[in-house]
């Protein structure tokens, strides 16, 4: 075996030579070519021209050979067409592309141009990159190697070409550059002309180059096939350049330095920090619940978890019983201007619900307003139905429970075009309407007092008289003909059956049209006659008598009820008929109208008795039921409570991450008040409190505190659908000839209120954010922090030494107070104080502790001073989040999580923090030593008080008249166009905040008094306000956003985010396989003066900012890597970018994407 193989020494590492059997070495050993030199190369190619050449008429052609010959002849046919012209007039030696183009490896895998970029584009994917980095360059022709290669030609016709190509930039080549990770840039094979003829060809090369690199460092099998980590070994880095493998393990300081410089090339230290940062938190996450056998799916970040499908609560009523009812009245109502629009209060009447249990849902007021999405559309107009609490009824008639049973019955069955069939010992509620006289008598009426307004239902208040007719009477009756006066009354509140049959269409009577006859022209069509319209073939004086009733076709509760027809009138057809002709239902319209959302509210009342099970088991009822239900509902499931649910987890994630920064800063600075250990084991300790906050703040660990808070049971994710939707514990009565071939397969089995429990598919994402929801509203329903601590606590979220926010004063080292002559203040009259200055005053707040105030306001060098500083940042950070989306939250109650997010962004970004420091005169408070930093200063509050100045003159002259704009922003955020410089230099705000909350013994009074008197009215005057849905999204005074937000967030809104803003930097790390060429480089570098290496220098400095859009470049420029400037370049080219999709049809031209709107 020994023989069969020149060198071992050549062989991946990876390559065990006992495996391989004599046949397989034998065929390696012809078609391998690593372990071949140059001049070796030349000899065995020679030799097998020789060899083939003597024995091609003893060789018999198989069908394999053949194939294999037609599959090079077409490779060689390839590789000389794709040549550049210049190329071609030159001889060209086919085993020169043979062995620059083809590279095989050990089991005889062929690496070429065609294929390499396949294996490249795999490796990437493995290693769980997306996209390919690559960089194409100009460069220019080789003008002495052309010459060598054309030297058949005259002097004349050279000098001619040259002239053409250095006169004509389209004769320029092409080289092409790749970036892999954790490795380095891998140029283009070099050819003697320079370059590529195009971009295709340079690509290829390089795709090439990489993957042959990649093989040869052992990230690649024979297969050339990605080898993970655990199992790849790492080539020795003096392979690349010819150097045998060492047959030694010991470590090499030459191979660990490369590795070192190749690692920080493509990344900087800081993120290789941050990246052994991640991996260190992730190997301390708990694994993920979805994974586990009891919930496990198959797809990876969702399970299969045991839910509450319905509330406990309907298992756990009893029959209904005459002694035992408990009344809920229900009440219809929309937004203004429908509700007066279509006479809401008079044409939907009031309903009663009857149970046997009292509805856990109401508050102290024994009241609650529910906010309903109608229909599969989730349409809203406001729809709420108002609930009130009537307690326990009185004992009702013999009878009158089997009416009422009865009336619900028919009323269902008409509603819903199902036979359903009740009994008295399985269903849990019944209606029944009330009277339409019926109002509820206010606090003042009864005088009682808030809390004890509970009014009794008295058995009057219901209409019985119609229970009684709908129940045992006929579903249809015939209008009275003979007496006008009777039809006006049977008409009134009614509604027609078309047909004669129970589950006909409907439709509403609007009015008698006693102004209309038969012969009149139809007022919706115009040309005919109702005659004509209705088709009745007879004289009009047969029928002179009848009057003309105006129709309105019934929506059912399956397609949004009468909800659907105040919004969408053209669905509810207006029509015209004959008195005569019709059959007048037993159901008045009123009834109908109200129960038509029937689907609905139950949907919403589910969720609110899910909410109530939560609140009562683990939260002691202390959090509020609509919010709580929000908290619950994930998006996709309800439009409006998504809405609110995400506005809930937006809120809730900032007070999450400000109650773990208090609770992480408590532990370091008790470490830091004991003083035991020395500064390296402190620092550990303190890393390791900031860890286990970041832990707690993963939606990993929140996921696992969900899960076993057992939340998951509470979660509201099924969408509700309305034609699927059927009353709990009814019967379908299947005998009914009526209905049978009519119901879906859906609606086969009844829903049994004792099957509560089922399972639903979660994500991990939604268990971790609905967690998060909840803190919200636990924050919202009494804004407690007292009260999210305990919420936060029964939730497993870990709190050390944190249970009220009142101790935390007792938790945490005191302030130095200012030593103060008590003497002296006892005789100082009270006048005298009041004109004396504060001096440890910064925004009307007088600290405590002076020391507090100079860390905060010091740019000093001192190490002490910096740690002191970064932790109040750290505080002031959380703080100034919560205070700021708290505000928010209340101030635009409209808006979505998107929105609000880039209104914070608006308020918290550092060019805004900057400007209020200007504004209050922070800047001038700060105490540096540097005169360099003294001047940076300066040079910032001057730039900033001229821009504002300016600002408020545009904003002046637009108001008097002065200069006439349609930009109603000119003169906002004027901060934006202000370039702040990347320096030492960082705003006081966060750090202020920090130490004011501390110095305070974490008091909010003083931070809220600087809010309200100070940074809000900033905010309100200086920065944009507008909403953010999709019908507002093109009005003026848009959210807050730089031109890169407005790209981003437009290529958004029409559904496109195939958009990469990237940032190249020029400096490369080439890695060649010669180290003669190396040599070289280091020669030529050494000659170079300073000035030539100082000028190096900064072209290597340099950054290359792009814009693609769809893998295409839009636009792109150069700046220096330092330059103070390159957030405006980035607005610039983003506005550029966003102009030409809008203006210039950029948008309708690039993009393909299947979800553009």
């Amino acid at each position: 075996m020994d023989k069969l193989i020149d060198d071992k020494r050549d062989l991946p590492p990876h390559i065990n030579l006992n495996q391989l059997t004599p046949n397989s070495i034998k065929k390696l050993k012809e078609k391998s070519i690593i372990s071949k030199s140059p001049k070796k190369r030349k000899v065995q190619n020679l030799e097998n021209d020789i060899t083939s050449t003597h024995n091609t008429e003893l060789n018999i052609p198989t069908r394999k050979k053949r194939k294999n010959d037609q599959n090079q002849d077409q490779l060689i046919e390839k590789i000389s067409t794709n040549q550049p012209s210049f190329m071609l007039s030159s001889p060209i030696n086919l085993n020169t592309f043979d062995a620059e183009e083809i590279y095989t490896t050990r089991n005889g895998t062929i690496l070429s141009f065609s294929n390499a970029g396949n294996f490249l584009t795999h490796w990437y994917q493995a290693i769980g990159q997306q996209n390919l980095n690559y960089e194409e360059r100009n460069v220019l022709p080789n003008q002495l190697e052309l010459n060598k290669d054309t030297s058949n030609t005259s002097k004349r016709n050279r000098t001619k070409e040259s002239e053409s190509n250095s006169n004509n930039p389209q004769n320029t080549l092409r080289e092409c550059i790749i970036t892999l990770p954790n490795i380095g840039q891998v140029h283009s094979a070099k050819l003697p002309e320079g370059g590529w003829s195009n971009k295709k060809l340079a690509k290829k090369s390089a795709s090439f180059e990489s993957v042959k690199l990649l093989y040869q460092l052992g990230r690649l099998d024979d297969n050339l096939k990605y080898i993970p980590k655990s199992s790849a070994t790492t080539k020795n880095p003096a392979t690349l350049s010819g150097i045998n493998l060492r047959e030694t393990e010991e470590p090499d300081e030459e191979k660990i330095e490369w590795e070192k410089q190749i690692r920080l090339s493509s990344k900087s230290k800081v993120m290789l920090q941050y990246e052994e940062q991640k991996k260190a938190i992730k190997s301390k996450l708990p694994s993920s619940p979805s994974l586990s056998l009891e919930t496990i799916t198959g797809e990876y970040g969702k399970g299969n978890y045991s839910t509450y499908i319905l509330p406990p609560f309907w298992s756990r009523c009893s029959p209904l019983q005459s002694n035992n009812l408990y009344a809920i009245t229900m009440d219809l109502s929309v937004n203004s201007p429908y509700q007066e629009e279509h006479d809401i209060g008079n044409s939907c009447r009031k309903l009663c619900l009857i149970t046997s249990q009292p509805l856990e849902i109401f508050d102290e007021n024994g009241r609650i307003e529910m906010n309903l999405t109608i229909g599969d559309q989730q349409l809203d107009i406001g729809t709420k139905m108002k609930l009130v609490d009537c307690g326990k009824m009185e004992t009702w008639e013999e009878g009158n429970l089997e009416t009422a049973m009865k009336f619900t019955e028919r009323l269902l069955r008409t509603q819903l075009h199902t036979p359903f069939k009740g009994n008295l010992k399985e269903v849990k509620w019944l209606l029944v309407p009330l009277k339409q006289e019926f109002q509820h008598q206010t606090e003042n009426d009864k005088g009682e007092k808030k809390g004890k307004n509970k009014r009794k239902l008295q058995r009057r208040d219901i209409s019985w008289d119609e229970i009684e007719d709908i129940s045992e009477g006929p579903l249809w009756k015939s209008p009275n003909m003979e007496n006008k006066e009777a039809l006006r009354k049977q008409c009134k509140d009614a509604m027609i059956t078309v047909t004669s049959a129970e589950f006909s269409k409907r439709k509403y009577i609007n009015s008698i049209r006693t102004d209309l006859t038969l012969s009149s022209p139809h007022p919706k069509i115009s040309g005919k006659t109702i005659q004509e319209v209705l088709s009745i073939n007879v004289r009009p004086f047969d029928f002179f008598d009848q009057p003309i009733l105006e129709l309105e076709d019934v929506i059912t509760s399956d397609h949004g009820g009468i909800i659907t027809s105040i919004i969408h009138p053209s669905k509810a057809e207006i029509t015209y008929s004959l008195a005569g002709m019709v059959d007048i239902h037993c159901l008045p319209s009123s009834i109908f109208k109200t129960s038509s959302i029937l689907p609905y509210f139950f949907h919403e009342l589910d969720t609110l008795l899910v909410a109530s099970e939560l609140n009562t088991a683990e939260f002691q009822d202390s959090i509020d039921l609509k919010l709580l239900g929000q908290a619950l509902t994930p998006p996709n499931v309800d439009s409006n409570l998504s809405k609110n649910y995400e506005r809930l987890e937006f809120m809730g994630d900032t007070i999450l991450k400000f109650v773990t920064t208090i609770n992480a800063y408590i532990q370091i600075q008790n470490i830091i008040a004991k003083g035991n250990d020395n500064d390296k084991v402190q620092k550990e300790k303190i890393d390791n409190i900031l860890m286990d906050r970041q832990i707690v703040l993963t939606n990993r660990s929140l996921q696992t505190y969900s899960i076993k808070s057992k939340l998951n049971l509470y979660m509201r994710t099924k969408r509700l659908k309305s034609k699927d939707w059927l009353p709990l514990d009814w019967d379908i009565n299947w005998n009914d000839p009526n209905l049978k071939g009519n119901v879906s397969d859906t609606k086969v089995k009844k829903f049994n209120s004792q099957d509560s429990i089922g399972k639903q598919y979660l994500g991990d994402k939604v268990i971790a954010d609905v967690l998060e929801a909840i803190i919200a509203a636990s924050y919202l329903t009494s804004r407690d922090l007292d009260q999210v601590i305990l919420v936060m606590q029964t939730l497993g979220i870990p709190l050390k030494n944190l249970t009220k926010w009142e101790d935390l004063k007792f938790f945490i080292p005191p302030c130095k107070s200012i030593i103060k002559d008590d003497n002296r203040i006892q005789v100082e009259e009270k006048y005298m104080r009041f004109f004396k200055l504060k001096q440890n005053a910064v925004l009307g707040y007088e600290f405590n502790d002076k020391e507090i105030m100079n860390t905060v306001l010091s740019l000093g060098t001192d190490q002490e001073r910096k740690s002191a500083y970064e932790r109040y940042k750290f505080l002031g950070n959380a703080l100034l989040d919560f205070l700021v989306v708290e505000y928010l939250y209340d101030r635009f109650p409209d808006e979505g999580p998107a929105a609000l997010h880039h209104l914070k962004i608006a308020r918290c970004s550092e060019a805004t923090r900057f400007a209020l420091c200007a504004e209050y005169g922070l800047l001038d408070l700060i105490t540096v030593t540097n005169d360099s930093t003294k001047l940076q200063i300066t040079k910032i509050r001057k730039t900033l008080k001229s821009a504002k100045a300016n600002a408020d003159q545009l904003r002046n002259n637009i108001s008097s008249g002065k200069v006439g704009t349609k930009n109603e922003d000119s003169g906002m955020e004027w901060w934006d166009d202000v370039t702040i410089p990347h320096s030492s230099i960082s705003d006081p705000i966060e750090a202020l905040f920090g130490g004011i909350l501390y110095d305070s013994s974490f008091s909010f009074k003083p931070i809220l008094k600087i809010l309200k008197e100070k940074f809000i009215p900033f905010w309100e005057k200086y920065c944009k306000i507008s909403s953010f849905s999709s019908s507002n999204f093109n009005k003026i005074n848009k959210i807050n956003k730089n031109s890169k937000q407005e790209l981003l967030e437009w290529l958004q809104f029409k559904g496109c985010k195939k958009c990469l803003i990237e940032i190249k930097k020029s400096t490369n790390i080439h890695l060649n396989n010669n180290n003669n060429n190396n040599d070289k480089e280091k020669k030529l570098n050494n000659k170079l003066n300073d000035e030539q290496q100082e000028e190096k220098e900064k072209e290597k400095e340099k950054e290359e900012i792009i814009i693609y859009y769809h893998d295409k470049i839009i636009i792109s420029k150069f700046i220096n890597s330092n330059d103070e400037s390159s957030k405006k370049v980035i607005k610039d080219l983003c506005k550029f970018t966003l102009n030409f999709l809008k203006d210039k049809n950029g948008f309708e031209n690039l993009c393909d994407c299947q979800s553009r709107k």
